[in-house]
């Protein structure tokens, strides 16, 4: 079995194709999907409750500091 440390799996690209994205993952015991933005974060948060093997962490890139508002804080809280 194999830990998936850092995968984007909720991105569109990959989101779009995820029973495929999950049929490669047979093999993966564990998998933390990493999130930028909050509907990948939704997303995850879906998977993460139908799938053990899924975790889940959600932060925005530095570029993105200046959008960060106190309500997307509260929301992240």
């Amino acid at each position: 079995m194999y830990t998936d440390s850092h995968c984007h799996i909720t991105c569109d690209q990959l989101y779009d194709h995820l029973d495929d994205v999950l049929e490669g993952m047979k093999d993966v015991s564990s998998c933390l999907i990493m999130c930028t933005n909050e509907t990948e974060f939704l997303r995850a948060l879906k998977l993460k409750e139908a799938d053990a093997r899924f975790k889940v962490a959600f932060g925005w890139f530095p570029g993105d500091a200046k959008t960060i508002d106190d309500a997307k804080m509260e929301r992240l809280e």
